[in-house]
Protein backbone atom coordinates (compact mmCIF):
# COMPACT_ATOMS: atom_id res chain seq x y z
CA UNK A 1 0.00 0.00 0.00
CA UNK A 2 1.14 3.71 -1.29
CA UNK A 3 1.58 5.58 2.16
CA UNK A 4 2.85 9.58 2.34
CA UNK A 5 3.01 11.82 5.35
CA UNK A 6 3.09 15.36 4.77
CA UNK A 7 1.94 18.77 5.70
CA UNK A 8 -0.78 20.62 4.37
CA UNK A 9 1.07 22.88 1.74
CA UNK A 10 3.05 19.71 0.53
CA UNK A 11 -0.61 18.21 -0.52
CA UNK A 12 0.29 18.64 -4.70
CA UNK A 13 3.97 18.73 -4.41
CA UNK A 14 4.42 15.17 -5.21
CA UNK A 15 2.75 12.19 -7.64
CA UNK A 16 -0.85 12.01 -6.44
CA UNK A 17 -1.53 8.44 -8.48
CA UNK A 18 -1.65 5.72 -6.28
CA UNK A 19 -3.95 7.42 -3.60
CA UNK A 20 -7.08 5.73 -3.32
CA UNK A 21 -7.61 7.76 0.23
CA UNK A 22 -6.90 10.79 2.39
CA UNK A 23 -7.30 12.04 5.82
CA UNK A 24 -6.90 15.72 6.49
CA UNK A 25 -6.15 16.35 9.90
CA UNK A 26 -6.46 20.18 10.86
CA UNK A 27 -8.04 22.72 13.87
CA UNK A 28 -11.71 23.15 13.83
CA UNK A 29 -11.74 26.55 11.86
CA UNK A 30 -9.33 25.10 9.35
CA UNK A 31 -10.56 24.96 6.04
CA UNK A 32 -9.72 22.01 3.41
CA UNK A 33 -10.90 23.33 0.11
CA UNK A 34 -9.14 22.12 -2.64
CA UNK A 35 -6.55 20.21 -0.78
CA UNK A 36 -8.12 17.17 -1.84
CA UNK A 37 -6.27 15.17 -4.75
CA UNK A 38 -8.70 14.77 -7.46
CA UNK A 39 -8.19 11.27 -8.38
CA UNK A 40 -9.30 10.81 -4.71
CA UNK A 41 -13.63 10.67 -4.51
CA UNK A 42 -15.27 12.65 -2.20
CA UNK A 43 -15.85 10.03 -0.21
CA UNK A 44 -12.58 9.02 -0.09
CA UNK A 45 -11.70 11.26 1.95
CA UNK A 46 -12.03 12.01 5.75
CA UNK A 47 -11.31 15.29 7.93
CA UNK A 48 -10.52 15.15 11.15
CA UNK A 49 -10.39 18.10 13.58
CA UNK A 50 -8.44 18.77 16.70
CA UNK A 51 -6.04 20.53 18.09
CA UNK A 52 -2.38 19.32 18.27
CA UNK A 53 -1.89 19.10 22.17
CA UNK A 54 -1.11 16.37 24.30
CA UNK A 55 -3.50 18.11 27.59
CA UNK A 56 -7.01 16.90 27.53
CA UNK A 57 -7.35 20.08 29.49
CA UNK A 58 -7.74 21.97 26.36
CA UNK A 59 -11.13 22.61 24.70
CA UNK A 60 -10.33 21.21 21.25
CA UNK A 61 -7.90 18.34 22.25
CA UNK A 62 -8.32 14.97 20.48
CA UNK A 63 -10.85 12.58 22.14
CA UNK A 64 -12.41 9.78 21.52
CA UNK A 65 -15.39 11.11 19.54
CA UNK A 66 -12.94 12.93 17.22
CA UNK A 67 -10.58 10.42 16.46
CA UNK A 68 -13.19 7.30 16.67
CA UNK A 69 -14.43 8.53 13.11
CA UNK A 70 -11.51 7.29 11.61
CA UNK A 71 -11.74 3.59 12.49
CA UNK A 72 -15.75 3.73 11.51
CA UNK A 73 -14.88 5.59 7.94
CA UNK A 74 -11.61 2.85 7.15
CA UNK A 75 -13.75 -0.17 8.36
CA UNK A 76 -14.91 -2.41 5.42
CA UNK A 77 -12.90 -0.45 2.69
CA UNK A 78 -10.36 -1.36 0.54
CA UNK A 79 -7.11 0.76 1.21
CA UNK A 80 -4.37 0.96 -1.41
CA UNK A 81 -2.90 4.53 -0.82
CA UNK A 82 -3.31 6.19 1.77
CA UNK A 83 -2.53 10.19 1.88
CA UNK A 84 -2.36 11.73 5.20
CA UNK A 85 -1.71 15.33 6.08
CA UNK A 86 -1.81 18.08 9.05
CA UNK A 87 -0.93 21.96 9.02
CA UNK A 88 2.90 20.54 9.23
CA UNK A 89 2.83 16.65 8.92
CA UNK A 90 4.87 16.10 11.94
CA UNK A 91 2.72 15.73 15.23
CA UNK A 92 -1.06 14.65 14.46
CA UNK A 93 -0.34 12.97 10.68
CA UNK A 94 1.83 10.72 11.53
CA UNK A 95 -0.43 9.90 14.48
CA UNK A 96 -3.28 9.60 12.53
CA UNK A 97 -1.05 7.45 9.91
CA UNK A 98 -0.16 5.05 12.16
CA UNK A 99 -3.28 4.63 13.85
CA UNK A 100 -4.41 3.70 10.33
CA UNK A 101 -2.24 1.67 9.63
CA UNK A 102 -2.53 -0.66 12.96
CA UNK A 103 -6.52 -0.34 11.95
CA UNK A 104 -5.81 -1.71 8.50
CA UNK A 105 -3.04 -4.03 9.74
CA UNK A 106 -4.12 -5.92 12.91
CA UNK A 107 -1.72 -8.64 12.25
CA UNK A 108 1.21 -6.19 12.56
CA UNK A 109 3.32 -4.91 14.58
CA UNK A 110 2.99 -1.22 15.34
CA UNK A 111 6.51 -0.74 15.77
CA UNK A 112 7.28 -2.34 11.95
CA UNK A 113 3.92 0.23 11.10
CA UNK A 114 5.67 3.07 12.39
CA UNK A 115 8.50 2.44 10.53
CA UNK A 116 6.28 2.84 7.26
CA UNK A 117 5.48 5.79 8.47
CA UNK A 118 8.66 7.17 8.93
CA UNK A 119 9.54 6.17 6.29
CA UNK A 120 6.62 7.61 4.45
CA UNK A 121 6.73 11.00 5.74
CA UNK A 122 8.29 14.10 4.26
CA UNK A 123 8.85 16.03 7.27
CA UNK A 124 12.25 14.97 8.86
CA UNK A 125 11.43 15.77 12.11
CA UNK A 126 8.04 13.31 12.75
CA UNK A 127 6.96 12.94 15.84
CA UNK A 128 3.45 11.38 16.49
CA UNK A 129 0.91 13.11 18.95
CA UNK A 130 1.30 10.90 22.34
CA UNK A 131 -2.25 11.98 23.06
CA UNK A 132 -3.64 11.09 19.70
CA UNK A 133 -1.51 7.61 20.23
CA UNK A 134 -3.12 6.86 23.03
CA UNK A 135 -6.96 7.37 22.32
CA UNK A 136 -6.47 5.13 19.21
CA UNK A 137 -4.64 2.50 20.92
CA UNK A 138 -7.64 2.14 23.51
CA UNK A 139 -10.36 2.58 20.68
CA UNK A 140 -8.69 -0.57 19.26
CA UNK A 141 -8.32 -2.26 22.43
CA UNK A 142 -4.18 -3.06 21.36
CA UNK A 143 -3.83 -2.60 25.75
CA UNK A 144 -0.68 -0.24 25.11
CA UNK A 145 1.04 -2.28 22.22
CA UNK A 146 0.46 0.94 19.52
CA UNK A 147 1.75 3.14 22.18
CA UNK A 148 5.18 0.58 23.20
CA UNK A 149 5.10 0.42 19.22
CA UNK A 150 5.90 4.32 18.62
CA UNK A 151 7.51 4.59 21.99
CA UNK A 152 10.35 2.03 20.97
CA UNK A 153 10.40 3.91 17.20
CA UNK A 154 10.70 7.29 19.28
CA UNK A 155 13.57 5.98 21.20
CA UNK A 156 15.85 5.22 17.99
CA UNK A 157 15.18 8.95 17.00
CA UNK A 158 18.04 10.52 19.10
CA UNK A 159 18.68 13.04 16.25
CA UNK A 160 14.74 14.22 16.10
CA UNK A 161 14.58 16.25 19.94
CA UNK A 162 17.77 18.51 18.46
CA UNK A 163 15.83 19.43 15.52
CA UNK A 164 12.39 20.27 17.15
Amino acid sequence: MRLKVCGAHEVGQFEAAGFSHMVSVGDWDDHFDGLRLPEIPEEGHLILKFTDTQHTSHSDAPTEEKIAPLFEWLGGQVVTGLLVHCAAGISRSPAVAVLSLCALFPEQDPYALMVKVGEAAECSCVWPNPLVVEIGDQILARDGEIVAGVDRWRSEQPDLLAQM
